[in-house]
């Protein structure tokens, strides 16, 4: 069973399109929820509408942190308070800046992988935030601000990390029981 499941693993890493470690899952995301294709398109669009201004309304922040907040697949999900804070800072870094198409389609796939990271390895999470970054970064948002942004993405990261229940640590009391090989 284990031999095959390798070799499955390992035809598909084979059958996709060699773009880095996260390929993979990036595809898996969006082909998982069908119905997140609209809150994708909403998230990009209102990214792309903060691109365009100079000033960032209050309202535009809150339609942000509900889009993103819409994002949120699973039965674990970050706190309105953690989602208001990326949308507040990534409404001030975003305003009046210019992102390719491609770009903010990456970026809004990172987005929605952190808000859904709950049960991604640390390396994928990693990875996902470090895309984000370098997306932010090429396109001309500050320092500070990038900073500022990737600690709300792993702010999220921990908190959905730390709502997932254990089930990889044996009990302390239940001694190691050995199997005999065949």
């Amino acid at each position: 069973m284990t031999i095959r499941l390798i070799s499955v693993l390992i035809l598909a890493a084979l059958a996709l399109p060699a773009q880095g470690p996260f390929a993979a899952k990036k595809r898996s995301t969006s082909t998982t929820s069908t119905q997140q294709h609209p809150n994708v398109d909403k998230l990009q669009a209102d990214l792309a509408a903060l691109l365009s201004k100079s000033q960032v309304t209050p309202a535009m922040k809150q339609q942000l942190a509900n889009d993103l907040m819409a994002m949120c697949d699973g039965a674990t999900k970050p706190s309105q308070a953690s989602v208001q804070k990326l949308a507040d800072d990534l409404s001030a870094a975003l305003a009046d800046k210019k992102i390719s198409q491609r770009e903010l389609a990456k970026l809004t796939a990172d987005l929605q992988a952190v808000l859904n990271s709950a049960n991604i390895s640390m390396d994928e999470f990693t990875a996902v935030v470090n895309d984000a970054k370098t997306i932010l970064t090429a396109s001309g948002v500050s320092k500070a601000d990038v900073q500022m942004i990737v600690a709300d993405l792993q702010a999220i990261g921990a908190e959905l990390k730390k709502h997932v229940p254990s089930t990889t640590a044996p009990a302390a009391s239940a001694p190691a029981r050995k199997f005999p090989r065949k």
